[in-house]
């Protein structure tokens, strides 16, 4: 049962591909950008080359005995782990946690709902109960004490870590992961990834190197969409029909279409809220106030996506059109919504947050 391919982020791999050969691979590296742009796949193509067994200049082979565990998420020494939700037991163990966890990483490898041969892993976002608990982290730490099994070394795969913050409601879990970051064995790969980058705590971070993950290209995003299993989870979460229109939907960031969530809506509101940022001060309280309540992290979220996006075009045409001024100014924006986003996280209000923001913005885009 394969993996859904990886497409696009060819720079990003020729960078990966280099460092392995050279064997200057960091330990641990945390793949960062907005959500749904392949940042989970692109850590398992990167563990799928580092347990191959005849791996190529390419990358890995894909029919080594190494190969076929990694797709059916059945290696050993591949780590990997899922959000889950909290588990009833009130001091659950390693051994609990795992059969959990094999659970979770059953439904990625079987594409959820859509359980058949012919479909591959999928990408979904995690559930507002779903995370990282502490019991899960100190297995994770335990089992990286393990030797590997099968291959020279081992992979930990641990995707949407800012998780492990978040609903836990404290830090004991990410303080329990930083011993293992503090503490690197020679034959272990640590992956994490992120859409939050900045609700991870700052000893997380300082100990990774981190990899911007890009929107894909709309190239990439249509080759993707063209590719039968995931044009039918798309099909299936109600995207509307036609190449084209869900090339637009995406905006570079095909996973988003599996959650249900309309990137269209965002970018229409994030069009608002820019519009309004260049406007009287009247007119950007309006829009503040019709951005939720506090604890609203998806749709707020998408809108600030969107609002990045926006941004980030408008940066690109001004340093094409030589507007040097105006492509720095932008820029200080683009750092502006990314701090609200990381207060977003934080359960602050989306009203209050987009009142300051607009207000901050608002020199930045005149």
């Amino acid at each position: 049962m394969p993996l859904i391919p990886l497409i696009g982020h060819d720079a990003i791999r020729a960078r990966l591909l280099d460092a392995v050969g050279r064997d200057r691979l960091p330990a641990a590296l945390l793949f960062h950008g907005e959500a749904g742009t392949g940042k989970e796949r692109l850590a398992l193509w990167l563990a799928q080359r580092l347990l191959c067994e005849t791996p190529s200049a390419q990358g890995a082979c894909g029919s080594c005995q190494h190969c076929r565990y990694v797709e059916m998420g059945a290696h050993p020494d591949l780590q990997w782990y899922v959000p889950r939700k909290s588990l009833k037991k009130s001091k659950p163990d390693t051994l609990d946690v795992m059969e959990d966890m094999a659970e979770g990483i059953a439904e990625r490898v079987s594409g959820g709902k859509r359980a058949d041969a012919e479909t591959p892993a999928l990408w979904r976002p995690a559930a507002g109960s779903e995370g990282y608990f502490v019991s899960t982290t100190r297995a994770i730490v335990e089992r990286a004490a393990l030797r590997p099994a099968m291959a020279q070394r081992r992979v930990i795969l641990v995707p949407d870590v800012e998780l492990m913050v978040v609903q836990a409601g404290n830090d004991a879990a990410a303080n329990a992961f930083l011993k293992l970051l503090e503490e690197p064995d020679p034959q272990t790969t640590i992956l994490l990834t992120s859409s939050e980058p900045s609700a991870l705590l700052p000893t997380i971070r300082s100990r990774c190197v981190m990899i911007r993950v890009p929107v894909l290209t709309a190239q990439a995003t249509a080759a993707l969409l063209e590719q039968p299993a995931f044009a039918a989870a798309v099909t299936d979460a109600g995207v509307p029909s036609g190449l084209d229109r869900r090339v637009q939907l995406a905006a570079g960031r095909p996973g988003r279409l599996l959650d249900g969530r309309s990137t269209d809506d965002a970018r229409h509101a994030a069009g608002l809220m820019l519009d309004a940022a260049r406007a009287a001060a009247v007119d950007r309280y309006a829009v503040s106030f019709t951005q939720g309540v506090a604890g609203a992290r998806g749709d707020f979220s998408d809108r600030l996506d969107a609002l990045s996006a926006l941004l980030r075009d408008e940066a690109e045409a001004a340093v094409r059109s030589g507007r040097d001024d105006a492509a720095r100014r932008l820029a200080l924006a683009i750092v502006r919504v990314e701090h609200a986003k990381a207060e977003a996280y934080n359960n602050i209000s989306p009203a209050l947050t987009t009142a300051v923001l607009l207000d901050d913005l608002a020199p930045l885009v005149a």
